[in-house]
């Protein structure tokens, strides 16, 4: 495509944006709502938090209070249509949300197709004729008195020009979204100069990815509530690392690892504190990496158009992907990034390059380090390191040979060596053990790497949407290439098919592995299936290429193929937009998720530095204090679980705190704590020996509902 039609594909890009940006001054702003009886008190229940946020988001709950009230808007003036956001369950007797005329009080019910439940869904309604530019108000009525009688309502909008979503920020990320795929279609083709355009460039392209996929991440970034449940123990953990660092003596990652959590105290650099926010933006920047990765592999080893169009597909899900664990830093993003430069080292091997010895290191490194950054990623990274050992012994030449081999081997135990010295040093190794080796195996005992172990995670509906839409594209692609590559008559070309594709099924293979092994359907999990499904992609798209090139398929071949990969994809980015958005329930950039209402209190208490013990798992409340971990652990689930080793860690736990004298103890079990709701099961007085040290040397300073603070007396023993 000539430079001159890539600027007509940008001239359409920008009357699209246009477009949608009229759409948005044509939206009004949202109608203030005025709440009463019910709907005045906080509206919390179990699962959301639903409370007033800058007057514009109310909630009713139906549970021991019975609260039943009305939801009455100020009066505007109504366009071609109203939207708002509702949950609960609208659509049940008793409940009501309706307009109203304010000249002559007619009523237009506004009844949702279905009940959203305990999600906010955003619901449009088109008026009657007759009421274009008619002033009217919005009522939400509960009256009913039963465990679902209850509703939400948030952010009412009228509409001249019905575009979903209407707001600057979906203006901006579509933009983004719209370049960069009409840049992923562009041939890259020199100037007569030899040099590149701009919008050629691959430098262009990498940078759309990163703008695209920051901008469409960014409202979870300005917002200091949870969205997942293992963010804030590894934030807490990074805010511990900062002043105590050895891993497994001062801080215990669990599965995750400790190289997590030396990521994430990453804003010390900058005289930051460890944050939520602060660490789904050091999660993107990572996913950036992953996506730059594997398209410099698809490049190295196809081209630029195989390559560009085969991490589309990942781009797609990771912008679409908007669940709080997608949008939150997870232990998977880590690893992922480094199997992505990994990749891009393999496909220089593959390739031939005069640089053996650095990608071997490079790879080796990778291959030491992911282990420690999740144990899950241990298949992965073994598959690397072989694959690398195979790619050496084949395609290096001798003179080289035996220094890339110690370049691999050096990178391969420099990562190992350094944390497990540490640890060593400081007499951590016996913990290293138990807690990464041992107990993750017992704990997964005979739940792992079996065939018949896969319908499990059938079981969540959302899971099983990406898992079958990955392995359907998988099969697709791979087929497509078996079949291209037998046809294409260059037996040199069919080799590079054949080993590209199997080193791409392996990884597709080993991520099932890691995917499969926790016997857990967590959403993240299938970012491992990123790299093998991208590789398969580049190798179909790459074969394509070449094979129209040769004249061996008809031109419709190619334009199929990618509009084939583009249904598949469908199917998981439709999932992930549907999904449950924790963080865009409204203006993004304006109203951001209510952080836990009792962080407040014990701001005011904890001071930032001080050490805090945490029983349960809530650690989200020692990130908000900037607060040191009292003891190894950020959560104390295998304190708590009648699990295998659960005296072991009961001891560890005891050591710590009478080795390190907290300044607090925090306890979070209760109705509205995550995970323990049972005080005299799960709280402290479930630990005799524990509840003997708090009562004896701590004075009680916040008692809660769900949260339990305690301070160390001035000169008590702990002991």
């Amino acid at each position: 495509m000539p430079v001159r039609n890539a600027i007509q594909w940008w001239l359409l890009a920008v009357v699209s944006v246009a477009v949608i940006g009229f759409a948005w001054q044509s939206s009004r702003a949202p109608a203030v709502l005025h709440p009463s009886g019910g709907f005045a008190q906080n509206g919390e229940y179990a699962s959301l938090n639903v409370e007033a946020v800058h007057d514009r988001r109310f909630g009713s709950w139906n549970g021991s209070d019975r609260n039943v009230g009305q939801l009455v808007s100020e009066p505007f003036v109504v366009l071609t249509a109203v939207s708002f956001f509702v949950d609960g369950y609208p659509t049940r007797a008793g409940e009501a949300v309706y307009l109203e005329r304010a000249d002559n009080g007619a009523r237009y019910p506004l009844v949702p197709s279905r009940d959203p439940g305990e999600a906010w869904t955003r619901v449009r309604f088109f008026v009657p004729p007759g009421w274009f530019g008619r002033t009217v108000r919005l009522h939400g009525v509960d009256a009913s008195r039963d465990f679902r009688g209850w509703i939400g309502i948030a952010e009412v909008r009228t509409e001249l020009i019905p575009i979903a979503p209407v707001d600057p920020w979906f203006a901006v990320a579509w933009t983004l979204l719209v370049l960069t795929a009409v840049s992923a279609g562009i041939p890259l083709r020199y100037r007569r100069n030899g040099s590149r355009g701009v919008v050629q460039s691959p430098l262009t392209f990498c940078g759309m990815l990163a703008a695209a996929l920051l901008w469409i991440r960014l409202p979870s970034m300005t917002s200091g509530a949870v969205l997942n449940a293992d963010e804030a123990p590894m934030t807490a953990q990074a805010i511990t690392f900062l002043r105590h660092p050895v891993p497994w003596v001062d801080f215990d990652g669990t599965t995750s690892g400790p190289l997590n959590s030396i990521v994430v105290s990453a804003p010390a650099l900058l005289g930051l504190a460890p944050t939520l926010p602060g660490s789904r933006l050091i999660g993107t920047l990572l996913l950036v990496v992953l996506l730059v990765g594997l398209y410099a592999a698809g490049r190295r080893l196809w081209g630029e158009i195989p390559a560009r169009i085969a991490v589309l597909l990942p781009f797609a899900l990771l912008c679409a992907g908007l669940d709080g664990a997608y949008v939150s830093y997870v232990s998977e993003l880590l690893p992922l990034a480094m199997a992505a430069i990994a990749c891009a080292c393999l496909a220089e091997l593959a390739g031939g390059t005069s640089r053996n010895p650095l990608c071997a290191g490079l790879i080796g490194i990778a291959g030491g380090a992911m282990p420690f950054a999740k144990l899950q990623a241990a298949p992965i990274a073994a598959l690397l390191v072989v694959t690398c050992a195979f790619a050496v012994c084949v395609g290096t030449p001798r003179n080289i040979r035996a220094a890339t081999f110690v370049a691999l081997l050096g990178g391969l135990l420099s990562v190992p060596t350094i944390v497990l010295s540490a640890v060593a040093v400081h007499g951590g190794i016996r913990d290293f053990w138990i807690s990464y080796i041992v107990f993750p195996r017992v704990y997964v005992a005979g739940n792992c790497c079996t065939i018949a172990g896969i319908p499990f995670f059938f079981q969540d509906g959302p899971f099983a949407a990406f898992f079958s839409a990955a392995i359907l594209t998988i099969a697709a692609f791979a087929i497509g290439s078996i079949v291209l590559a037998r046809r294409f008559p260059q037996r040199g070309f069919s080799r590079k098919v054949a080993g590209s594709l199997a080193v791409s099924m392996l990884m597709v293979i080993a991520a099932i592995v890691s995917i499969e092994t926790p016997y857990t359907p967590f959403l993240p999990y299938l970012l491992w299936l990123i790299p093998g499904v991208t590789g398969v992609i580049a190798t179909t798209i790459g074969s394509f290429q070449s094979t129209l090139r040769s004249g061996s398929a008809p031109r419709w071949v190619f334009p199929v193929s990618v509009m084939g990969g583009a249904l598949v994809a469908l199917a998981p980015v439709t999932q992930g937009a549907l999904r449950t958005n924790p963080y865009l329930n409204h203006d993004p950039l304006t109203v951001q998720a209510p952080i836990d209402r009792r962080a407040p209190s014990i701001q005011g208490i904890v001071g930032r530095g001080q050490r805090v013990v945490m029983w349960g798992w809530m650690p989200q409340y020692l990130v908000y204090a900037d607060a040191v971990m009292g003891t190894r652990d950020s959560i104390s689930q295998f304190q708590i679980e009648p699990r295998p080793f659960r005296e072991h860690y009961r001891d560890r736990y005891l050591r710590d705190f009478v080795k390190n004298r907290p300044d607090f103890v925090l306890e979070a079990v209760g109705p509205e704590a995550f995970a323990y709701h049972d005080r005299r099961t799960q709280g402290i007085e479930s630990f005799p020996q524990l509840q003997r040290i708090v009562m004896a040397s701590y004075a009680i300073a916040v008692d809660a509902e769900s949260v339990r603070l305690w301070k160390r007396r001035p000169d008590a023993p702990v002991r």
